[in-house]
């Protein structure tokens, strides 16, 4: 079988978001973008918790991005601080590091 090649894939954009609220999970967070987003396809990618707020990075399809933010910063604990159509460069703005593969 042929490798799907780089244009059909299409275009996503990652968008880097803070939440307030530090006591929340990665599954807690999910269940908060699900409702919040609804129908939009996303993906949860990074996720670092502190004291005082969790930063996440998601990956939505390039269509739906502009509605992703205003979604999310309608929302009262949760601000977006990156987009971009990169990811090294959203975690690079919000001080992330790479994490590392486990195999």
């Amino acid at each position: 079988m042929k490798k799907q090649g780089k244009a059909s894939r299409g275009k996503h954009r990652w968008i880097g978001f803070q939440i307030e609220n530090p006591q929340t999970s990665r599954d807690s967070i999910k269940a908060i973008l699900g409702d919040l987003l609804g129908d939009t396809q996303w993906r949860l990618f990074d996720v670092v918790r502190s004291e005082k707020q969790s930063i996440c990075v998601i990956r939505v399809n390039l269509t739906d991005s502009d509605h992703v933010v205003s979604t999310l910063n309608d929302s009262p604990s949760i601000s977006t601080l990156a987009k971009s159509g990169k990811i090294r460069l959203v975690r690079k703005r919000l001080g992330l590091e790479r994490p590392a593969r486990s195999r």
